[in-house]
């Protein structure tokens, strides 16, 4: 009776521990460390790449002062020429996410709002089945200062690896069967936020008053098509989270990419 007695108490120990061992290591993400460099207009290599949910860590130096900033994430880090710093993050929502930079130096000329995308040549034809629909929605998030955006796409797929496309998909984009597949930008008050693969968005930072919130589908090679979708939300006292820049303009200089696991 005893050793039965033990041994069920000790597989009930060996669950107990199998379970906490699970439980820990879906809480906590992977690591991963990129090193990148600003030189002149652009970030090198261009493009971080990530997991989601992974622990982040981002080493970063530049040629000039200025401020470093990933949109939709509003992480911001003083930089000073030459010298490295330590960007931490959790990647919390994928997509594709622009990288700032706000130059200290008064004689930037190279300054612009957002990234411009291209309009794609292809035109989806106005009542037909096929062609997708947007209808967006809002909610708040865990807390007040967070919500998240559903644009809610029908008659479109999202694409989760872009860069992973096959030849087929590069070269005959022209084709009715590859309109479909693609991502979409997010814009708050004409300002590009980020370019989204999952079905939905995170975001915090607004202005008090009245925000504009525009999705707008985007091809595979990232031209965006006629297919968008605006509403207009309110927002009561300030939500915003980080500095604001009225002496200099913003350059884009790379992007922060989370991919799905």
């Amino acid at each position: 009776m005893r050793v039965s007695l033990l041994i069920g108490v000790l597989l009930v120990l060996i669950m107990v521990g199998c379970s906490n061992s699970e439980i820990d290591s879906d809480s906590i993400g992977s690591k991963i460390e990129v090193s990148v460099e600003k030189v002149g207009d652009t970030l090198q290599p261009k493009d971080i790449k990530v997991k989601h949910k992974q622990d982040v860590k981002i080493i970063v130096k530049s040629d000039a002062d200025g401020t470093f900033h990933i949109h939709g994430y509003n992480v911001e880090k003083e930089l000073v020429s030459g010298e490295k710093s330590e960007i931490s993050l959790i990647s919390n929502a994928t997509g594709r996410f622009p990288i700032g930079f706000h130059a200290s130096d008064s004689k930037s000329e190279h300054a612009h709002d957002h990234e411009e995308h291209d309009k794609c040549a292809y035109k989806f034809p106005v009542g037909s089945p096929d062609t997708p629909v947007i209808k967006i929605n809002i909610t708040q998030g865990q807390n007040p200062e967070t919500l998240i955006i559903n644009p809610n796409i029908t008659n479109f797929k999202l694409a989760s690896k872009p860069e992973e496309e096959d030849d087929h998909s590069k070269h005959n984009m022209d084709m009715q069967e590859n309109q479909n597949i693609g991502h979409w930008h997010l814009y708050i008050n004409n300002e590009l936020k980020g370019m989204y693969y999952d079905e939905t968005a995170t975001i915090e930072g607004l202005d008090s008053g009245e925000n504009i919130i525009k999705v707008v589908l985007s091809s595979l090679t990232h031209c965006e098509y006629d297919i968008t979708a605006e509403t207009t939300i309110e927002i009561e006292g300030d939500l915003n989270t980080h500095e604001e820049y009225e002496e200099h303009e913003e350059q884009i200089i790379g992007n922060f990419i989370v991919e799905p696991n």
